[in-house]
């Protein structure tokens, strides 16, 4: 199955959902960036292995390193909607 183009945002997504369960969880939030970054770079080793390379390729840094960013890109979209909104979320 290859996502394609669609694989990166994909990750963000399910990043962003992780970053949500650690928090109504209750992990300290100084964790959350750590397990939502960590989360990527395994979502990016599935996404370039088991689905076919997806946009990535086969290479492992490579997977690894989009989904850390992926994960890192989750976790700032929430602190600009936290900042925006002007809320505590």
């Amino acid at each position: 199955m290859d996502l394609g183009i669609a694989a990166i945002p994909t990750v963000v997504v399910i990043c962003y959902l992780i970053a949500q369960v650690t928090k109504a969880l209750g992990f300290d939030s100084k964790w959350c960036p750590v397990i939502v970054m960590a989360s990527g770079g395994v979502l990016g080793i599935v996404d370039g292995f088991f689905t076919g390379g997806g946009i990535l390729g086969a290479d492992p840094l490579m997977c690894v390193a989009v989904g850390i960013v992926s994960g890192a890109t989750a976790t700032t979209v929430h602190q600009i909607g936290k900042q925006l909104g002007g809320g505590t979320t």
